[in-house]
């Protein structure tokens, strides 16, 4: 961020020009409160599309240009922090996709569990068939059980109170 100043027509905004590694900076109106100049942070560009499918445009914030958008963690998708914009280390590369740098490019497995396939409700039943398919071994965790934390002492009387055919199957 080269340049952070007040913006002229809200107490809550300010207005910044930022680097992104092309030939121009670019104005963009940001209302986090950690923002400051000389802060390296991650920028949407117009054209980008954020998770729930929203797409950066330009736009005017009370009067001033925004060609972008600066991100919070929360607007990447990647946490539920919202407390303001991500501050990137000093050594970060001006440019590089915020995807690549924070390594958030990960491979996903959709599943449509049928009732036949009650197995893949669980991680472990997953990683089992993903396993098969991939032709390694399950690497599956030691699980050991725990003890009952109380006790049980207390016996449930159970008294018949149908008549007995009502019990029996009615196909």
């Amino acid at each position: 961020m080269v340049e952070c100043g007040q913006h002229p027509n809200a107490d809550k905004l300010r207005v910044t020009k930022v680097n992104v590694g092309g030939e121009r900076l670019l104005d963009i109106v940001c209302g986090a409160p950690n923002c400051r100049q000389g802060l390296k942070v991650a920028v949407a560009t117009i054209g980008a599309v954020l998770p729930g499918d929203f797409k950066i445009k330009a736009a005017k914030l009370r009067g001033e240009p925004s060609e972008g958008m600066l991100c919070s963690f929360s607007e990447l998708g990647v946490s539920d922090d919202h407390s303001g914009i991500i501050e990137l280390p000093a050594d970060a590369p001006i440019g590089t996709d915020i995807r690549q740098y924070l390594q958030l490019d990960d491979n996903t497995i959709e599943i449509s569990v049928t009732p036949n396939r009650a197995d893949c409700l669980g991680i472990i039943g997953v990683a089992r068939d993903v396993a098969v398919l991939n032709k390694e071994p399950l690497n599956a965790p030691e699980i050991t059980p725990l003890p009952p934390p109380l006790p049980i002492r207390y016996r449930l009387p159970l008294k018949r109170r149908t008549p007995v055919l009502a019990t029996l199957a009615a196909w």
